[in-house]
């Protein structure tokens, strides 16, 4: 999970160019979706990262 997590905060960093302690923020969150979609194995590192900024780009 930890492993997961980080790899959303290196591709949003790298390819959206976002500070990095605004999307740690961000993922600290939306633990509870990250997680969930985790462990249910339906989300891979990309899409998560652009629901994570479609979620806060909308907001």
């Amino acid at each position: 999970m930890v492993v997961f997590t980080e790899a959303i905060v290196n591709y949003i960093v790298k390819y959206y160019n976002v500070n990095r302690a605004e999307v740690i923020m961000m993922v600290e969150d939306e633990w509870d979706a990250i997680e969930d979609a985790f462990y249910a194995q339906n989300t891979n590192v990309k899409e998560m990262a652009k629901e994570l900024l479609n979620l806060y780009m909308v907001a």
